[in-house]
């Protein structure tokens, strides 16, 4: 409970657009924006039947121009139109609450281009 895991993509984690799920079904996507300002916070939060309790899950992030599709365990959970449309970064997204102690276990981390 108050952790989460993802992907970011169009930048690295100071920026960018992340993606991340959490152990309870949640799924929260964010932009880290390019500066401090640029910060919005979750663009928009909540919960989806593909992303299993307490299992393994497999994110996919599908990145063509401007449009960013996130896939959980090959189900498409939300699809965003980002303002950046050139950052070519992409880099794992870990959270956890002050307090809380989790173990992630993160592999496969695979990139194509089409």
């Amino acid at each position: 409970k108050d952790c989460h895991w993802g992907i970011i993509v169009r930048g690295f984690y100071q920026s960018g657009y992340g993606f991340s799920i959490d152990n309870q079904g949640n799924y929260y996507l964010t932009y880290l924006g390019e500066t401090p300002n640029d910060y919005l916070g979750n663009i928009k939060a909540g919960s989806h039947s593909a992303i299993r309790w307490e299992e393994p899950n497999t994110i996919t992030a599908l990145v063509e121009g401007d449009n960013l599709t996130f896939f959980v365990n090959e189900v498409p959970i939300i699809t965003y139109q980002a303002d950046n449309s050139t950052s070519p970064e992409i880099s794992w997204l870990i959270w956890a609450a002050e307090g809380v102690s989790a173990v992630y276990e993160l592999d496969d981390l695979i990139v194509k281009e089409k």
